[in-house]
């Protein structure tokens, strides 16, 4: 192998059975990929426990070789990997980091749904500075919505009002 030529790797979605979300990420973990299985903290019976975020659903970077995709998807517990015919499909490292700094940095994420059509925003300050994602209100109160475009989820924090701006206009 050229030691200069460099792979791309690339985020996939990959669709796991019902509740082997970590089993699969173990065994990916294991096979030296980079996978990742974002979680949530939410109320089950009057306790708090982590579950993730996109049910039945995990992230591993890997290359688009076919050697490599059989090899994620020879993984016990792996339904599919997400894709357009027969091409996976990245999910972009964007939507991926934005996520993971919602998840470390934002107090009480909260899994939302689906992503509801709004204004596209930006937060101005605070330790989810320059994050982009989708503008929602919920009575009175202001969230800004992040997530994989691909799966139609995402976590929604709330923020406020003044910390954040339309995308494309610069105050």
């Amino acid at each position: 192998m050229d030691t200069n030529a460099q792979v791309l790797l690339n985020w996939f979605a990959i669709q796991t059975r019902s509740n082997f979300e970590d089993r699969v990420l173990g065994d990916l973990l294991n096979k030296g990929f980079d996978a990742y299985l974002p979680k949530v903290k939410v109320e089950a019976s009057g306790t708090q426990a982590l579950r993730p975020l996109f049910r039945g659903y995990l992230f591993v970077k890997c290359g688009k070789e076919a050697e490599e995709r059989v090899s994620v998807l020879r993984t016990t517990g792996i339904v599919k990997m997400l894709s357009s015919g027969t091409q996976p499909v990245p999910v972009p490292e964007n939507e991926i980091e934005n996520v993971r700094t919602f998840l470390n940095l934002a107090s009480g994420c909260q899994p939302h749904p689906h992503m509801i059509p709004g204004s596209r925003v930006r937060i101005r300050r605070g330790p989810l500075k320059n994050i982009e994602g989708t503008l929602l209100r919920n009575k009175n109160r202001v969230h800004v919505v992040v997530g994989i475009s691909m799966l139609s989820g995402g976590v929604s924090a709330e923020v406020e009002w003044n910390d954040i701006e339309l995308v494309g206009n610069r105050n």
